[in-house]
């Protein structure tokens, strides 16, 4: 905190050149590939941050969310460069995985969903997701075959914030609907979670099926 608290124009803009060569790289990784989606909004300039006469153009939460924004793509293309044979079933198992981690953490213990009742009838306000092993095998049971190579399996997307940093999420397969028809997908949100010192998160924000997904990430077929 204290480093970034102090960076000066070159340390800052760094950063920033960083940062947007770490998205190009996702972006030739992802090209022509019907399962990989990208979808972005340029890139921040170098020169959005400077220093005049001791003053500088940035803020402070503005160079943490930047630095955050270093940290999420520097994660998210470890995860991809290790597949760059493109076997499809590697990056599934390993989304999965991080799906389970996101779910589960470190229990063996099983998972239950509990939703808010709509009315005094309703009873079907638990869901059983089992144990983490479970919840596995039943993923990857479901995505066996000839579906892995009709659904998209991954998702980047980024968007400008003032043109002084970005939001950035993914999109992964994790199974299927309850009819096995369509995949699903976790959102995953990849940013800092404090204004006044440097912290990042990696969490499942959401779910998305795959109308939701093909929106979200730029797909058009």
């Amino acid at each position: 905190n204290e480093c970034l608290k102090t960076t000066n124009q070159a340390g800052a803009q760094k950063i920033v050149k960083d940062t947007n060569r770490g998205i190009a790289d996702i972006q030739g990784m992802f090209y022509g590939k019907d399962l990989m989606a990208f979808s972005g909004e340029g890139f921040i300039s170098e020169n959005s941050y400077t220093q005049k006469k001791g003053k500088n153009s940035w803020t402070f939460g503005e160079i943490i969310k930047i630095f955050a924004n270093a940290t999420a793509i520097d994660a998210f293309n470890e995860m991809m460069t290790k597949h760059k044979d493109g076997d499809l079933s590697k990056i599934v198992e390993e989304q999965i995985d991080l799906a389970r981690e996101i779910y589960f953490g470190k229990t063996q213990l099983p998972l239950f969903k509990v939703y808010g009742a709509k009315d005094d009838m309703d009873t079907g306000t638990v869901e059983r997701l089992g144990t983490a092993a479970e919840w596995v095998s039943g993923k990857l049971g479901n995505l066996t075959g000839d579906t892995l190579g009709a659904w998209p399996v991954i998702g980047f997307n980024s968007t400008l914030q003032k043109g002084m940093y970005y939001n950035i999420s993914g999109g992964l397969i994790a199974g299927t609907n309850s009819t096995g028809d369509e995949p699903s997908y976790i959102l995953l949100a990849m940013r800092t979670n404090r204004a006044d010192a440097f912290s990042f998160v990696a969490e499942g924000s959401g779910k998305l099926n795959l109308t939701q997904f093909k929106k979200k990430f730029g797909l058009d077929y």
